[in-house]
């Protein structure tokens, strides 16, 4: 390497010297500019501080005035005089009436699944000619029907014509070679399996809604039910 290559080498090394320099004084300068916004920034937050304490000592000093103007209030009001028990009248306890208790405010239930069957109720032994009705005052009334086991008898009309016998088709049983329609299956199933109930309890219930029934054929009905479903 000549002194040529030296001294070009050498000029490009000081001017890369020369631009780290410019950009350390232009980081430099606005680390000033940064350190002068910071400081201008904690006199305020130190001026914020001194204003607060100010206000904090005005309102501590405007309590401490109301609880002052409160206390001699107080000494200024003579004391409640009690009254003699003796001369006091006492209140009157109302009557009790069932009627106005209501539900103890709880919402009733409507029931609106149940059958609903209007009976109007006239009023019985007066003379309503010439009196103007009003309206109707509603009353309801819960009322439980003993369980009603039916026997239909279905007769199957048989005709005859043009030598052909012509019959009308009875209600298809669950069962073959049963006169147990399918609600009586369903209503013994749902003793037993859904409220676990023997099926000799099951024969005393039908028994006394004037139904004679043995446990066993109940028995028998439940299990020709079983094996249908589960083929199914």
């Amino acid at each position: 390497m000549n002194d040529k290559e030296i001294i070009v080498l050498l000029q490009r090394q000081l001017e890369v010297s020369q631009a780290t320099i410019e950009g350390l004084r232009t980081a430099l300068s606005e680390m000033k500019s940064t350190i002068e916004d910071l400081k201008k920034t904690i006199r305020s937050l130190e001026q914020a501080l001194k204003d607060k304490g100010v206000e904090t000592a005005r309102t501590k000093k405007a309590l401490k005035n109301v609880a002052a103007l409160m206390e001699k209030h107080n000494e200024r009001q003579p004391l409640p005089i009690e009254p003699d028990p003796e001369f006091t009248p006492k209140a009157e306890k109302t009557k009790y009436d069932p009627k106005s208790r209501g539900n103890n405010g709880a919402r009733r239930l409507e029931h609106m699944e149940c059958e609903e069957r209007v009976i109007v109720v006239a009023p019985q032994g007066v003379d309503l000619a010439g009196a103007r009705f009003l309206r109707y005052q509603t009353s309801i009334r819960y009322r439980v029907e003993p369980m009603k086991i039916i026997k239909e008898i279905h007769k199957v009309a048989l005709y005859s014509k043009d030598g052909t016998i012509i019959s009308g088709k009875a209600p298809v049983t669950p069962l073959q070679n049963s006169n147990f329609d399918g609600s009586f299956i369903a209503f013994c199933a749902q003793m037993h399996y859904m409220y676990s109930m023997p099926m000799n309890r099951i024969a005393s219930w039908l028994a006394d809604n004037d139904f004679r029934i043995g446990r066993g054929t109940i028995g028998g009905l439940l299990s020709k039910a079983t094996a249908v479903f589960s083929r199914l």
